[in-house]
């Protein structure tokens, strides 16, 4: 980034720090006043008017009065002179301060260039097309000065589809500063942009944390409450040259030396303030006036004197996710709660003697139904309690919107450590669901293997301070396709013996070596089924949640082991489910059918130790407020309730989803509409699309063709109306980027 600012308007490096806010509406006791966010404070009396810790959270510290950030929509070209960009990139402005003067954007175009708009979002949420052009010459966009209100603004950039626009110089003047923005630069961009967009950032590689980030050596003082504790951070000296981050506090301090790229620990224990001693902490960096330094993962620790939650609040809460687990997997759900047939299903016998025995000694819900047939949605409702329509991700968004107060935010900011593990792509950072979290574990490419997502979440534990309260996500993916269990699990089921005896084209054996062409084919109707094939198809997939019930138990003993395990509350469910043949299906999505939407659901409470079957109707919006619940905290308006048997017991339906979006193409050998309802009764269902309702009566082991019950119709038509009425309404058609595009065709999405 090349940088030119007159000393009458632009404030040197090094100067006092003022930190830039993300457009967050947070539903959250410490919101606070953008005068807060944006004020310097000092030492003594001045130092309330210093951010606090949680203050800090999400911020980007700079000098100059505004900065722009290229999303990871803004791409270069082969040759790194250029931009290329399409419909759906952002440019993210950080303005710290007010302006007297207008902020004039300059494009020009590398050649001829279709036609493009640009939208603009302001901190407030307000929304305007700013203009249209043919972009044939140099174009100039202007933001005036009642427009540059502090905050974070936001100018999308839409181009017609399928095309993507070339430029050659993209520069920003306030004034008589300049900033062109480089194309050779797009990954520090990036850097700072991934913070602004999805609450969390970090070099190329799994760990990602939320925290604030300083362009160049400065101090960051930080407001702190005045009794004991422990200030703590992981710190990340993102820059070409080593630095030294340094803590300083009430007489106290710490630091540490960091390579370029290299991350560590840093924690100051404080005793309680003294009248005479500032409330203020100050973050240091020494190194390059070039830099970006994270302050990741930020944490105050009170210690000693009276929790902010309540005393009979768990210590450790933990969700974790199966992706892609059929509730017929598992050997808890084998047999019928009425006792008939076990249902149809790749698993007649017990895979999951860990999760067996853990809900031995938790409550298993016997009808639980997930908001979608697809991860992305469906973590979505988990995260925020709404169903699709309302969070709108992966229906009318790419990824999850920051205007939430998320599940993970609203525990952080309670004073709970947050800890998240995505094994998938699909519940990677880049979707929006690492919002709130102080560090996350998001997949390079396809996925993170059971095991070693299980080390990294052990390690994580290992390193919270003893009884720190602290939430812990993770996400296996294993189950889902590729289904590439271990060895030692495809052995169980003598799977390369199986796939040595096949034709080496035989689409059944190139599916199960996880060709994502073949199994397409499979999805697709192009191969005749095969018992045989099917049966080997299911075995693979029965080798892959074997492996996952390994790691489950890996789990849950470490947590015993550090005496987190009793006092702790666990929810144990799938995102989704998975077709094996039924209808003629395969693979998971396009459609509501039972095999899909039917999950497995565990909720083991603090203390829990003897096992309970509830037989009632539960949905995975309910995570979000049970949760809450538990944290002693009052959930804000959602669609869910708690998962306690007298809030299920008055539960009368529950609601999924499927659309067709930007994001996620349906295929047309398995699409029933371009958006389809289910309302889901215990013992009978409405499907629903524009042209046409079905209902459906629940029998054990499947569902058939039924006349809808009038009142029954009437309520969940009641239940759709609202559903349309709180919609998410679509800002601009975003597209899948190529690296979005070649992960979701080879998870079998496209």
């Amino acid at each position: 980034m090349q940088l030119r600012t007159s000393h009458r308007h632009g404030r040197r490096r090094g100067s006092a720090v003022i930190a830039a806010s993300t457009p967050r509406v947070r539903a959250l006791a410490l919101a606070i006043s953008i005068a807060h966010l944006l004020s310097l404070g000092g030492c003594g009396d001045d130092s309330l008017s210093v951010p606090t810790l949680e203050e800090r959270i999400g911020t980007v510290i700079f000098g100059p009065p505004m900065l722009p950030f290229p999303d990871r929509g803004w791409r270069a070209s082969a040759d790194g002179g250029q931009w290329l960009v399409a419909t759906g990139a952002e440019l993210l402005l950080p303005v710290r301060e007010a302006t007297d003067f207008s902020l004039w954007l300059d494009f020009q175009p590398a050649g001829e260039a279709p036609p493009f708009e640009i939208l603009w979002v302001g901190p407030d949420g307000t929304r305007e097309r700013l203009a249209t052009t043919q972009a044939e010459s140099a174009f100039r966009l202007e933001l005036t000065p009642e427009r540059l209100v502090a905050g974070l603004h936001r100018l999308i950039v839409v181009v017609d589809a399928n095309v993507e626009l070339a430029l050659s110089t993209v520069r920003a003047r306030l004034g008589e500063a300049s900033i062109d923005l480089e194309p050779g630069q797009r990954y520090r961009y990036w850097f700072v942009s991934d913070l602004l967009s999805f609450g969390v950032t970090g070099s190329e590689g799994a760990e990602k944390n939320g925290g604030f980030v300083v362009l160049g050596a400065q101090p960051v003082p930080i407001r702190l409450p005045s009794h004991d504790g422990q200030l703590s951070f992981r710190v990340q000296n993102s820059s070409h040259e080593p630095a030294v981050f340094r803590l300083e506090a009430r007489g106290a301090s710490t630091e540490v030396r960091l390579a370029p790229h290299e991350r560590a620990a840093l924690r100051l224990p404080l005793r309680a303030r003294r009248p005479w001693e500032p409330h203020t902490a100050t973050a240091t960096v020494e190194g390059s006036n070039h830099g970006l330094f994270l302050w990741g993962a930020p944490h105050f620790r009170q210690l000693g004197g009276e929790d902010p939650r309540s005393a009979a609040s768990p210590a450790t809460y933990v969700l974790i996710t199966l992706d892609t687990m059929r509730r017929d997997a598992l050997g808890s759900y084998l047999a019928a709660p009425d006792g008939g047939e076990a249902p149809a299903g790749p698993a007649r016998e017990s895979l999951t003697p860990r999760l067996d025995a853990f809900a031995q000694g938790a409550d298993v819900v016997e009808h639980a139904y997930s908001t979608s047939p697809w991860t992305l949605p469906s973590h979505a409702s988990m995260f925020t309690g709404l169903a699709p329509s309302r969070h709108g991700a992966g229906v009318v968004t790419a990824a999850l919107a920051q205007d939430h107060a998320t599940l993970a935010e609203q525990l952080r900011a309670a004073g709970i450590s947050t800890l998240g593990f995505a094994g998938g792509t699909l519940a990677g950072f880049r979707f929006g669901l690492a919002q709130g979290f102080d560090r996350y574990f998001s997949p390079s490419g396809l996925e993170i293997i059971g095991d070693s997502l299980a080390d990294s979440a052990l390690e994580a534990l290992d390193n919270l301070p003893d009884e720190a309260p602290a939430f812990l996500f993770i996400n296996f993916f294993d189950a889902h396709y590729p289904y590439l269990a271990p060895a030692d699990q495809r052995a169980r089921f003598r799977l390369e013996e199986r796939l040595q005896a096949r034709s080496p084209n035989d689409p059944w054996r190139r599916a199960v070596e996880g060709d994502a062409s073949a199994f397409r084919r499979l999805i697709d109707r192009e191969v005749p089924l095969a018992a045989d094939g099917v049966e080997l198809l299911h075995d693979a997939y029965r080798a892959e949640v074997a492996f996952v019930d390994a790691q489950f138990g890996r789990l849950i003993d470490h947590l015993d082991a550090l005496g987190r395990l009793d006092s702790a509350m666990v929810v144990v469910l799938a995102d989704h489910g998975e077709f094996f043949g039924e209808g003629g299906y395969f693979s998971h999505s396009n459609r509501l059918d039972p095999p899909l939407l039917e999950i497995p659901l565990f909720v083991k409470w603090p203390g829990q130790r003897s096992g309970r079957r509830l037989d009632a109707l539960a949905s995975s919006t309910d995570v979000f407020t049970t949760f809450l619940s538990a944290a002693g905290l009052e959930p804000p308006r959602a669609d869910g309730v708690e998962l306690v048997e007298a809030q299920l017991a008055r539960r009368t339906q529950v609601v999924a989803e499927e659309h067709e979006a930007p994001l996620h193409s349906l295929f047309e050998s398995m699409r029933v509409a371009d958006h389809l309802f289910a309302v889901q009764q215990r013992a009978q269902r409405l499907l629903a699309w524009e042209t046409e309702r079905r209902c459906q009566r629940g029998e054990p082991g499947r569902w058939s063709a039924t006349s809808c019950p009038p009142e029954f119709q009437r309520a969940a038509e009641q239940r759709l109306e609202a559903l349309r009425r709180d919609a998410r309404p679509p800002l601009v058609r975003i597209e899948a980027s190529p690296e979005e595009r070649a992960k979701l065709k080879a998870l079998g999405y496209l």
